[in-house]
């Protein structure tokens, strides 16, 4: 005997399969702010924890995830340097509106080292550069894309003074870089960010070698690390505004060593055996005792 349908019971089950689909076909929109301050947070990391999804805020705090495919159990990851990090689920907010996330600072106390007489620098990493390169070029989705190698010190543990890295083609205006530091974390399977303070740098049109000094920030390794540089805004020249034409590459080497590599903040980052790294370094020197 044929079945019948309710016809009601027909439309009321196509308006929860609407429902569902349009939940997870958006695009989750807000802003990033100090809760102490009310002050934005530009360049904060947002995403979907190890997964490829979103990035990091533009220069007003404002970041953008797109919810299509999710599972209601994933979760979404709200991070920046010095703030402790926010997570919720997807089911467990309104993805219908926006989220505006206010990130609480934590407490950070930095190691004091004072210096005291002539050092032996020492330098990590590589400065010689091959014809190949590795780098940028999209403004748009290049926020939050990070390219690096793995550092092993000789001599622990190593005061860290001055970071350089090698452009190989620069045609932006300037581009605005963080550097970044990882490594071993107790209790955390992967590698986790160990500097205290964000490290801005900005690099310019047709740059060639740029620097950056560090010991204001007083970085002490004691064991192996990444070193590398992540991708957080751009100002492209007027001729080429809304366009994807301009580059900025690094220079690699031909060192063999772990090339490392993350496109958005809260993917599974790759750390693969390479025969060409990055040109970049960190120079400094052994803290002995008297420099504590």
């Amino acid at each position: 005997m044929k079945r019948l349908v309710d016809p009601k019971f027909t439309l009321l089950s196509l308006l929860l399969l609407c429902t569902c689909t349009s939940l997870f076909a958006q695009m989750l929109k807000g802003t990033m702010y100090d809760a102490q301050t009310g002050e934005v947070i530009p360049y904060a990391s947002a995403g979907v924890k190890n997964r490829s999804r979103g990035g990091i805020a533009d220069r007003n705090g404002e970041y953008t995830i797109k919810l299509s495919g999710l599972a209601p159990t994933d979760s979404l990851v709200f991070s920046h340097i010095g703030y402790a990090t926010l997570i919720f689920r997807v089911s467990d907010i309104d993805t219908a509106g926006r989220l505006d996330v206010k990130l609480v600072p934590r407490a950070t106390s930095l190691s004091e080292v004072t210096v005291s007489v002539q050092r032996e620098m020492l330098m990590l990493g590589s400065d010689k550069a091959s014809s190949r390169y590795t780098g940028w070029g999209d403004y748009s989705s290049s926020r939050g894309r990070t390219r690096g190698l793995q550092l092993t010190p000789d001599k622990l543990p190593f005061k860290a003074v001055t970071f350089a890295c090698r452009m190989k083609e620069m045609t932006f205006d300037s581009v605005k870089m963080r550097l970044n530091i990882l490594g071993k974390v107790k209790g955390e399977p992967h590698l986790q960010q160990i500097l205290q303070q964000n490290i801005y740098f900005n690099i310019y049109k047709d740059a060639k070698w740029v620097t950056v000094d560090l010991t204001p920030y007083k970085i002490v390794l004691t064991d192996t690390v990444v070193l590398a540089v992540e991708w957080v805004d751009a100002w492209m020249p007027a001729k080429t505004a809304g366009g994807n034409s301009c580059q900025l590459t690094i220079a690699l080497g031909k060192d063999m060593g772990y090339f490392y590599e993350r496109n958005t903040p809260n993917e599974r980052p790759v750390l693969r055996q390479s025969m060409e790294l990055p040109v970049m370094y960190l120079k400094g020197y052994k803290v002995g005792s008297a420099d504590k």
